[in-house]
């Protein structure tokens, strides 16, 4: 009788104790979803890192991106803003910043849903105007990136 009893307690204790575990999975799933939720929001910033080919005069390359460049590309895509930035000490011979100040997550996945993958919505803004396409081969033809990624908002 008493190892039935035992048995018993043991048993209402570990259904409770499973319930339990259940709801403390859900909540985190729950949280977990929110977080990736609230991330769509957060801000994103694409830097990217260039310095001129050998024969690009300095003068040359800022005066193409303030004439010709930004007019065409600054704010071709909603929700983006394309800014070149140069470093302001000359620390580092000619580099130069692609900066892309992204307003949201969400935003950045319209136009890029997988790394390096345009999508369909980008090629259609993107292609639109060959302007865009001459601009941006007229900097490559300038430029030669080093590196770049995204940083997304810590929230």
């Amino acid at each position: 009788m008493r190892t039935l009893k035992n048995t018993s307690r043991f048993l209402f204790v570990f259904i409770i104790y499973f319930i339990s575990l259940g709801e403390v999975f859900a909540q985190r799933n729950q949280i977990n979803d929110c977080r990736i939720e609230a991330r769509k929001d957060c801000k994103v910033l694409g830097i990217h890192y260039y310095s001129l080919k050998e024969d690009i005069d300095p003068e040359t390359f800022e005066q193409f991106v303030i004439s010709e460049f930004n007019p065409v590309l600054r704010d071709v895509l909603p929700g983006i803003t394309i800014r070149i930035m140069k470093e302001e000490n000359d620390s580092i011979d000619f580099c130069y910043l692609m900066v892309y100040d992204i307003s949201s997550l969400y935003v950045k996945k319209t136009y890029w849903p997988e790394n390096e993958q345009y999508s369909d919505v980008f090629n259609n803004i993107w292609n639109s105007s060959n302007k865009c396409n001459e601009m941006y081969n007229r900097f490559s033809e300038m430029t030669e990136k080093k590196s770049g990624t995204d940083y997304i908002e810590v929230l």
